[in-house]
């Protein structure tokens, strides 16, 4: 059974992941807790923030619209950290990475990276992973998917990842 803090990270990470509602029921036992208690750290996560919002089916995300732009890359693995900070650091959120192969066709993965403590954390994991370098499997293209409050920031995102060779 987790505690405090942890069940509530646990439950934010758990709806945020989810396509479709989760039932109290369901997270009260994921959590190993009563649905009064889901219910209590609900209300202790919307008062710091975090925009869940119920519905008659249950938890979800209460998504902002916002501006989502797919931007073809041109960077290599030498430079892989500096191009996903020059997104976070102008406001953008890193959605998905697309990677086109010829060997393994086309690979998505949902990252959602937002803040240089992610991206940090991304590196760290493919570093302790031995992960093959994105450049090698990507012999055809890569792709972010990239997430700003309006079209005005992920333009001025393209502009500097263009400006510092990032874009095709």
């Amino acid at each position: 059974m987790l505690k405090g803090t942890e069940r509530r990270n646990a439950i934010f990470e758990c709806i945020k992941n989810q396509v479709s509602p989760i039932s109290g029921n369901s997270l009260a036992k994921q959590c190993g807790v009563s649905r009064q208690i889901i219910v209590q750290d609900i209300a202790l996560l919307r008062a710091e923030g975090y925009p869940i919002i119920s519905t008659s089916n249950g938890y979800v995300m209460n998504e902002m619209q916002c501006a989502s732009r797919k931007l073809k890359l041109s960077y290599n693995d030498s430079n892989m950290e500096d191009e996903m900070f020059t997104v976070v650091d102008h406001g953008g959120k890193i959605k998905e990475i697309c990677i086109q192969s010829s060997i393994y066709g086309t690979l998505v993965a949902n990252v959602n990276i937002n803040s240089r403590v992610k991206v940090i954390e991304f590196m760290k994991i493919l570093q302790e992973n031995k992960c093959n370098s994105l450049e090698s499997v990507a012999d055809q293209a890569i792709f972010q998917t990239i997430e700003a409050s309006n079209y005005d920031v992920l333009d001025t995102i393209e502009q500097v990842l263009s400006h510092k060779g990032y874009r095709t």
